[in-house]
This record gives C-alpha cells, sequence and structure tokens, in this order.
C-alpha cells in the first residue's frame, strides 16, 4: 500500500512539472553603439625590437563606449601577462630565454561588445584586438 501511494505521488509530482507554451516569447535587443578602441604600445615607435637587455612593454588603451575586460601577452605561444587596465607595463627579461633568435610577442585585448544581448549583460560576448611582433632576444652582447 505504501509503495502503491509513492508510486502515485512520485507520478503525480513528475506531471505537475511539465509546461508547454504555444507562445513564443520575443524581445527586442537594441545594440549600443560599437565601441570605438585604440590600442598605443612602445613597441611601435622602436626601429629595431632587438633584445639585449630587459625591455619595458607598456600600452595605453583608448576605449570609447565600451568597457574593456582584459590585456594578454604571449610570447613565443608561452602566457607572459595579464591586466585589466587601461594602462600599465612589464619587462621582458632575454635571460630567461634559452636561445637568441626571433620570437613572436602577441597582444590580445578582449573588450564588450555593446551589443545589448543577455550574453554581452553577463560579459560573455567580446571583440578581442590582436597585435603582433617579431623580438629578436641577441645574448651574446651580454657575455
Amino acid at each position: 500500500m505504501k509503495k502503491a501511494t509513492l508510486v502515485l505521488l512520485a507520478m503525480m509530482m513528475l506531471g505537475s512539472c511539465y509546461y508547454s507554451s504555444n507562445e513564443t516569447h520575443f524581445v527586442q535587443v537594441e545594440p549600443g553603439p560599437e565601441p570605438q578602441i585604440s590600442v598605443s604600445v612602445n613597441l611601435d615607435t622602436l626601429s629595431s625590437l632587438t633584445i639585449t637587455d630587459s625591455l619595458e612593454v607598456a600600452y595605453e588603451i583608448t576605449l570609447d563606449g565600451g568597457a574593456l575586460y582584459q590585456v594578454d601577452y604571449f610570447f613565443d605561444g608561452y602566457y607572459i601577462f595579464k591586466s585589466d587596465s587601461l594602462e600599465n607595463s612589464f619587462y621582458i627579461n632575454p635571460s630567461y630565454i634559452q636561445q637568441n633568435g626571433e620570437y613572436d610577442l602577441d597582444m590580445k585585448v578582449y573588450y564588450s561588445t555593446n551589443s545589448g544581448t543577455l550574453a554581452n549583460k553577463f560579459d560573455a560576448e567580446a571583440f578581442e584586438e590582436v597585435k603582433n611582433w617579431v623580438v629578436t632576444i641577441n645574448r651574446e652582447e651580454e657575455q
């Protein structure tokens, strides 16, 4: 008897959790203006990117109409720096690099889209601005 009552109660509860609607609920999304971004890095002003000693990499971002999520730097594919500031700097020290040669330095800036979607409201949707440089490490001059 108890078992039959439990089975009947379980069936009623499972049936009561089902909801069906034939209506379609659309929300008109009103996107904001697309953000305008300007990225300035001190490496852009150097004529040669040969590093024999520590090199400071400094950047400044101007973002009109959006929010900055983060800035990432990669050296030869390895993650080396992260920031969520519009202005910041860090150093590349060639003594940590095993061999002389050319390496890729990549900067990725993630910022809001202002699309007005739910993903944008939860900071899950972003534009990406990418800058790349080829850096030459030459430690021979130290020795």
